[in-house]
């Protein structure tokens, strides 16, 4: 009787082994695929997050181009081609000719400058929030000071306006913001172009 239960046992335990071993290969590989999966999402999802940052930051670049620098850059050299072409430091000696041109510029002045000013001053006050964050928001607010000051002036010579000069590091930190934002810009547009490209393969 002891050698039957000894044999029953057996035969048990290999019946066990044969449902237990393949079981837990079964489990082992349902683990590891489960494993694969989890990390293949968390690639995707980082990779997702990548993409949407970069576009996120193309937009802004765009933004920031097409609504602060770029316009504000264009009237800037507006102003600037008017004051060389035909400001003060242009007038001639002669007398007369000095008066004509006193004239002329004096509505170029009203005509041209002033408005120009007081867009580039709109643009700076509505749209502040696009100044990039390497540049400095303190000499786009001493343009405005300046813009207005130079308004009033045209209209009453005063001694105030000193204050209020032409800020000198405007026109550099105008352009350098603008190629920095340019810049930014090109890098977010190489890597959508990388990350389609990787897909496409």
């Amino acid at each position: 009787m002891i050698e039957v239960f000894s044999q029953t046992s057996d035969s048990g335990s290999f019946t066990d082994a044969r449902i237990i071993i393949p079981s837990v290969v079964t489990l082992f590989v349902l683990l590891v695929s489960n494993l694969v999966i989890l990390w293949r999402i968390r690639l995707d999802a980082r990779s997702a997050l990548k993409r949407e940052l970069t576009l996120q930051e193309l937009s802004k670049s765009k933004e920031q181009l097409e609504q602060f620098y770029d316009p504000l850059l264009a009237l800037n050299k507006l102003n600037a081609a008017m004051f060389s072409s035909m400001g003060r430091d242009s007038f001639p000696d002669d007398p007369h000719l000095k008066r004509d041109a006193e004239i002329v510029w004096n509505a170029v002045v009203n005509d041209v400058v002033i408005p120009t000013n007081r867009k580039m001053c709109q643009i700076i006050k509505e749209h502040s929030h696009l100044i990039d964050g390497n540049d400095d928001f303190e000499t786009y607010m001493a343009f405005v000071r300046h813009a207005e000051s130079y308004e009033i002036f045209t209209k009453q010579r005063n001694e105030i306006h000193r204050k209020f000069l032409y800020p000198k590091a405007f026109d550099e930190q105008l352009k350098r913001a603008r190629a920095t934002v340019i810049e930014r810009l090109q890098e977010a547009e190489r890597n959508i172009g990388n990350y389609l490209l990787n897909r496409r393969v």
